[in-house]
């Protein structure tokens, strides 16, 4: 779903690049998510956390830069373009970050959290919101979900809530399930870490340092629960999603607490 609400295929999504950039430095990238892919370990290894970052992060900027030659009103060619070029400013730090692709990059502390799940079908779905900067794929039967400015907070701060769901192989519903989770988390934060850069030569040292005191927003079940009915719509279930004394309709979970295997 495009910034205007239209839709388009993801296969057409392709988006103009140098031949330098596309056939050294972004192929180089592919060739290492090919091979993340492929052995699909249980947990990420934190030397593939860049390489998967990066990834994810050319895709979310590419589909934006996209939108700058794409028309407001496709039926209308001669119409403005989605995106402006000046809407582009908004995103100066991820296109920062991104040069990662570029500039051998040493980190302390991430910029990102990385979740990764294994779901039980082949298939592919895709999710990004451009307000909270994050990006969720399905690709085969392996799914990620990058906050890709969180300055790791998420992914530090709830590793445990993560891994258990982690330890199942979960259903393409309970994927878009813990986009919402992930994603309107996001949503309440307030505080943004802040990334500083000290250059050298053939490299640079990123700096990520998370902010301190309270970093969200109180989180709002009702506004939670619309997020995931307009998640869950596609699969003809956001109907199901019931609201009630603060608590929100959860396939990723019974009511005592457990993980819910809905594979069967």
């Amino acid at each position: 779903i495009l910034l205007n609400e239209t839709t388009i295929s993801y296969r057409n999504l392709t988006i103009p690049c140098c031949l330098d950039c596309n056939g050294k430095y972004l192929s180089i990238i592919e060739d290492k998510m090919k091979k993340i892919l492929q052995k699909n370990r249980n947990q990420i290894q934190e030397e593939e956390e860049e390489a998967i970052f990066l990834w994810g992060a050319k895709i979310f900027y590419g589909l934006l830069y996209k939108e700058l030659e794409l028309a407001y009103d496709r039926s209308k060619p001669d119409s403005d373009s989605i995106m402006q070029e000046k809407d582009l400013d908004n995103y100066k730090t991820l296109h920062f970050l991104l040069q990662g692709v570029i500039v051998p990059t040493k980190y302390i502390g991430k910029p990102w959290s990385i979740f990764k799940f294994n779901i039980c079908d082949e298939g592919f779905d895709y999710y990004d919101n451009f307000q909270t900067y994050v990006f969720a794929i399905w690709i085969g039967k392996v799914a990620y979900i990058i906050c890709l400015e969180d300055g790791n907070i998420q992914q530090s701060e709830y590793s445990t809530y993560f891994s258990e769901i982690r330890k199942n192989i979960i259903h393409p519903i309970q994927f878009r399930e813990l986009i919402a989770k992930i994603n309107y988390k996001e949503y309440l934060r307030i505080k943004a870490p802040t990334f500083i850069t000290i250059d050298h030569k053939t490299e640079r040292l990123l700096i990520t340092k998370k902010p301190s005191g309270n970093i969200y927003n109180q989180w709002d079940m009702p506004t939670y629960g619309k997020l995931l009915k307009q998640l869950l719509t596609p699969y003809g279930l956001g109907n199901d999603i019931n609201i009630d004394e603060g608590k929100v309709t959860s396939y990723l979970f019974k009511n005592d607490g457990s993980f819910n295997n809905i594979n069967n």
